[in-house]
């Protein structure tokens, strides 16, 4: 379980010591820290030397500390993700239209299903099998609670 969430590498430099599997809140906080890192990393590069114009995280779920990320039970907080979206000022100032469709829509409902639309919208990619409702990008995104689901498909984010 842990292994898997932080390289050992990464523990070793940064003097942690090995905690039992029972310290879930210490590993979960520590594979936060390591993901933090890595994210840093690869923005400092990109803006270094590739000329970086936007960068999308989100986590494929979120966590519930006491059952981790099943789906029985079902707990709201295991599909609360982290999701952010950076755009450079170069992009903000090329795609002026974009950049007010995702302000007006940070606080909007959104599900990791819906990411590849709104990479579609990023990227300019116009396509009849793509929404606008389903992209954070456009003027016109538009999910509504009842239309939030997760487990594919079978189940409500709000119950």
């Amino acid at each position: 379980m842990v292994k898997k969430r932080v390289s050992p590498s990464f523990a070793h430099e940064q003097g942690w010591t090995p905690l039992s599997k029972n310290h879930k809140k210490e590993w979960y906080r520590r594979s936060l820290f390591y993901t933090d890192t890595l994210l840093k990393k690869i923005y400092e590069y990109g803006t270094s030397y590739l000329n970086l114009q936007s960068m999308i995280y989100c986590s494929d779920h979120g966590e519930n500390l006491k059952y981790t990320h099943t789906s029985s039970p079902f707990y709201e907080d295991m599909v609360h993700i982290p999701f952010w979206i950076y755009l450079s000022p170069a992009y903000t100032k090329t795609y002026p239209k974009i950049t007010a469709s995702l302000s007006q829509h940070k606080e909007a409902i959104f599900t990791n299903d819906l990411l590849f639309d709104t990479i579609a919208g990023l990227l300019q990619i116009h396509h009849d099998e793509l929404s606008e409702n389903y992209q954070l990008t456009s003027p016109q995104y538009n999910l509504t609670p009842d239309e939030a689901l997760t487990l594919h498909g079978k189940k409500k984010i709000f119950p």
